[in-house]
């Protein structure tokens, strides 16, 4: 059994809002659901709620496990293009990341 929660316009508490960037906190997927398409789903469902509030990009601290990069990578983020200082000074081990939700398709 799958199991994620959804994010509505009134249950925002995992995205923050941060002028036009949207921070994603993080997706997990148990490893042995892993490969399945199940984060691949999820992140989609982000742009699509991203897009609903406005948001030109998603901001993602990446953990800098080689498969959690791949996986983000393989979705098109990119490395940030501006850091964000504080998110950094909280784990500078972190991979900063963003997804211009334009390069998203619907």
């Amino acid at each position: 059994m799958y199991q994620y929660k959804y994010l509505s316009k009134n249950d925002v508490h995992r995205i923050e809002e941060i002028d036009a960037e949207l921070l994603l906190d993080q997706i997990f997927i148990s490893k042995q659901e892993r490969n399945h398409g199940i984060g691949r789903e999820l992140f989609h469902r982000l742009c699509q709620c991203a897009l609903k509030l406005g948001a030109k990009k998603l901001y993602i601290c990446s953990a800098s496990a080689e498969e959690t990069v791949t996986f983000y990578r393989n979705l098109g983020c990119i490395d940030a293009i501006e850091v964000n200082k504080e998110l950094y000074a909280l784990d500078p081990r972190d991979l900063q990341l963003e997804y211009p939700i334009h390069r998203w398709r619907h």
